[in-house]
């Protein structure tokens, strides 16, 4: 046999070998899975616990098979993690941005994936001495001052989380729980935490020990903000004095209710809310702004004919300071127009009412009638004055004489320089 036919002989035994020995290797990295998938979160732990010191990751070369993760340790048979790619947000330079999506529910299912970086900051609420062997990263710019609410509820593995201010490379903790409570062996993490507008900050989620497996991380956020009572004293309602009269001939600002709608005559309805928002910072920056109103719970619907469908959409004027020239409800506050102090038609109420409220939110270009030093009073009103069918209606709603739970608000959320 020829010198060239040996070698060929050799190099066909060789493939045929590295060929048999990666089909095993692969049999047994199936069942590694397998047994991993079977095995509880809690005989996982027991079993890292045992192996605190063993080597969770290798690289075996030559051969191309990279990242091998002894996932089980005790039983000897190792899980081949290059079946699966790594999170995208494995290091803090690519942290999913989550500033649009709040609030933000997502599941990770490839977490045992991630790895940790050597300048990945110190963790500083450790509860053991656990290697921390994965990591992942978020971003959230606050578009108000605030509190960020982050958990890791319905996860399967023994989390930490922290929050950072800063940039890569120089962060400040502000914020890091590892277990929600250790003494009853709940593993998972949870913490809230201040944050200021405008600031960026990072969300690390992390594991011991090389356990991670399924992630979900659960993130809101909520505004700093202020809600108000109408003032009962001051609220109520008007009621035109004839159809084409265009001004209010009655007043009431002691009943528990307000009227929307017409009355009897095709005369219109009328009512003035009223919320004192001097608590309001100096300085604060108006960021959003919520009027609500709530419908009695029976029997608020005065007639056959409900104004929600025929009234052209609830419609709201704002006035700084007052309607009219007393804080008290009176007749002139039906017509009465400032150009300088009040807004006409700013926004409309939802025809659809949750949980019998209604609500509108008061566009930014209207925040500056918000008075950050006094009164700030809304008129309603259906954009069509009457139905013209002669009869009343009307719907109720609950005024600032109710019962507290009831009356109407006004939250603003506001952030400070």
């Amino acid at each position: 046999m020829s010198v060239s036919s040996n070698r060929r002989q050799s190099s066909i035994s060789l493939v045929t070998i590295l060929a048999l020995i990666l089909a095993g290797f692969t049999v047994q990295t199936a069942k590694a899975v397998a047994i991993e998938k079977s095995l509880s979160f809690a005989a996982k732990q027991s079993l890292q616990k045992k192996n605190d010191n063993y080597d969770t990751r290798k690289t075996i070369t030559p051969g191309g098979v990279e990242n091998v993760h002894n996932a089980i340790l005790a039983t000897g048979i190792h899980q081949v993690d290059s079946q699966f790619a790594s999170p995208i947000n494995d290091s803090i330079s690519a942290a999913i941005d989550i500033s649009d999506n709040m609030p933000y529910n997502s599941t990770l299912d490839n977490m045992s994936q991630a790895t940790s970086s050597d300048d990945d900051p110190g963790l500083i609420c450790k509860n053991s001495n656990d290697p921390v062997t994965n990591t992942v990263w978020y971003r959230y710019t606050a578009p108000a001052d605030g509190s960020l609410s982050v958990n890791t509820d319905g996860s399967d593995f023994n989390t930490i989380l922290a929050v950072w201010e800063g940039s890569p490379g120089n962060l400040t903790p502000i914020g890091c729980n590892d277990d929600i409570d250790y003494e009853k062996n709940n593993l998972l993490s949870i913490l809230q935490t201040d944050l200021l507008k405008g600031q960026t900050y990072y969300i690390e989620v992390a594991a011991y020990g090389g356990m991670a497996q399924t992630l979900k991380i659960n993130a809101s956020f909520t505004p700093v903000s202020i809600s108000y009572t109408s003032d009962g004293v001051k609220d109520g309602w008007l009621l035109e004095s004839s159809r084409t009269s265009g001004k209010a001939g009655t007043l009431n600002s002691t009943s528990t209710t307000f009227n929307l709608g017409d009355a009897t005559g095709n005369k219109q309805y009328r009512s003035i809310l009223s919320f004192n928002t001097s608590s309001l910072p100096d300085n604060a920056i108006i960021t959003a702004a919520t009027l609500k109103i709530k419908r009695l719970s029976n029997g608020y619907l005065v007639g056959n004919n409900n104004p929600f469908s025929w009234g052209g959409g609830l419609k709201v004027d704002l006035c700084k300071n007052m309607f009219g020239t007393t804080t008290a409800l009176q007749l002139g506050d039906y017509n009465f127009n400032s150009a300088t102090n009040c807004k006409l038609l700013v926004t409309a109420f939802g025809s659809t009412a949750a949980s019998g409220w209604y609500s509108a939110s008061i566009p930014s270009a209207a925040f500056s009638k918000i008075n950050l030093a006094g009164l700030t009073q809304f008129r309603l009103r259906f954009k069509n004055e009457d139905n013209n069918d002669s009869a009343a209606d009307y719907v109720k709603f609950y005024s600032g004489n109710a019962s507290a739970a009831y009356r109407p608000l006004l939250i603003v959320e506001y952030s400070v320089p």
